[in-house]
């Protein structure tokens, strides 16, 4: 597949038969066993056990002692160690996708912009509100960036605001 990537291993020089790059090697071929290109797509499908529960689909490696994600060890194995604070993020959005060409390193704010970026968050998938009004003809967005229904909050403002009442008119006074 692909050259293990070792310069981050410690800063002495490395030698033939170095106990951390052979775990490193080691640790690359595991990985690769599980690994089958995809020739379409250029995506490295993770064969090797998946996630289920919340964030299902991604690939889990057993790797320097516990079980992490398997694009975040690819990441690890070719390209080099993850800086904290950093996310590795999939440029293919396709979880199950390996290929250290597809991920890039980011913030978890990157990781929303990206996903705002290609439609991939659930509330921009909707088109009616849970009324069934479309959204295209009776949304507003609010001041955090919501879409809200224009007439589902004209109703419910009809119902539980309270209605104000004139104000008492004066009577002249009397000089």
């Amino acid at each position: 597949m692909r050259r293990v990537h070792a310069p981050w291993v410690g800063r002495r020089r490395r030698r033939e038969g170095d106990a951390v790059t052979d775990d490193l090697r080691r640790a690359a071929e595991r990985f690769e066993a599980k690994v089958s290109p995809e020739p379409m797509s250029g995506c490295w499908l993770w064969m090797g056990p998946v996630s289920t529960g919340r964030g299902k689909g991604y690939g889990e490696f057993a790797f320097d002692g516990q079980m992490i994600r398997a694009h975040r060890a690819a990441w690890q194995i070719y390209r080099g160690p993850i800086p904290d604070g950093l996310w590795v993020l999939h440029r293919c959005d396709v979880r199950c996708c390996v290929n250290p060409d597809h991920l890039f390193l980011g913030t978890a704010y990157d990781n929303m912009r990206d996903a705002a970026a290609k439609r991939r968050l659930a509330a921009q998938k909707k088109t009616h509100c849970v009324r069934g009004h479309a959204f295209a003809e009776h949304a507003v967005i609010t001041k955090r960036g919501h879409r809200d229904c224009v007439v589902c909050r004209k109703e419910w403002e009809a119902t539980h605001r309270p209605r104000q009442s004139p104000a008492p008119s004066r009577a002249p006074e009397e000089r």
